[in-house]
């Protein structure tokens, strides 16, 4: 409890914690990580080597935190704590992208490209399941790093709003992107001529725009991190890519993809 009171009080002051520091106020939640009840079965069934994701994500976990520690300053490893959970949310929206509500999980082939570089040696087929293990990984870093940036770097819940949103428009960005995927590799392969008519329309038309707003998503980042963020011009691109999505998506179906960025920016 002195410990815990102790590193409490550094964090108050500002002044750099060490890894030592980090892995004593996180005992807690590494034995016993915030989620665990609801993942108990899944994350403690034991692989063939004996091992659980639990202990793979309670190595992971301890990685992180070694890693913010080794940041010079209280204000950089608060700022890399800010950035390991925008890349946490963003392994929760390729999974949400890859698994639309109440529907089938889609085909790997239209979301494979953002996990490539993670697995690039293993199949399509294994794929869907590394990506559910990955999101578990996500859910869990994110909820306990999130316990560990509230008590020690600040992060409140304007910050939270600020990942909340870039998780949101990061999913919406994905989700078009891999549903003209999905629609393309569903049409029949006889047709040949709707196939390539369908595929050059998405070259022309939502490549620029993924390219554009993928970029946009970079700096939306930096600026998180870095306290710059601004809600009021988030809320104009956010909107601007908004308008821009359904003209395109009513180009490929009859109604626009469900996708609403701005309205939970506003």
């Amino acid at each position: 409890m002195l410990d815990r009171v102790r590193i409490l009080l550094k964090a108050r002051l500002k002044r750099h914690l060490s890894f030592q520091d980090l892995l004593v106020f996180s005992a807690g939640l590494i034995s016993k990580p915030i989620g665990y009840e609801k993942l108990t079965e899944t994350i403690t069934s034991k692989w063939s080597d004996g091992t659980t994701l639990l202990d793979h994500w309670r190595s992971g976990f301890q990685q992180r935190l070694e890693r913010i520690a080794q940041e010079e300053t209280w204000i950089l490893q608060r700022q890399r704590c800010v950035l390991y959970m925008l890349q946490e949310s963003e392994w929760l929206a390729i999974y949400a992208a890859a698994n639309p509500k109440n529907d089938i999980p889609l085909l790997a082939d239209a979301w494979s490209h953002y996990v490539r570089d993670t697995w690039p040696d293993r199949s399509q087929e294994h794929l869907p399941l590394l990506l559910v293990q990955r999101w578990i990984h996500a859910l869990l870093t994110l909820g306990n790093l999130g316990e560990v940036a509230a008590q020690l770097f600040k992060i409140d819940t304007h910050k939270r709003l600020e990942i909340d949103l870039y998780y949101a428009f990061y999913e919406d960005v994905i989700g078009i992107d891999v549903n003209i995927r999905s629609l393309i590799l569903k049409i029949p392969q006889e047709n040949y001529e709707q196939a390539f008519k369908t595929a050059k329309s998405k070259a022309l038309d939502i490549d620029p725009l993924l390219a554009e707003t993928r970029k946009y998503l970079a700096d939306t980042s930096d600026r998180i991190v870095n306290d710059t963020f601004d809600i009021y011009e988030f809320k104009d691109k956010a909107d601007h890519f908004d308008a821009r999505r359904k003209a395109i998506a009513e180009e490929f179906t009859s109604a626009p993809l469900e996708m609403t960025t701005a309205g939970r920016a506003g």
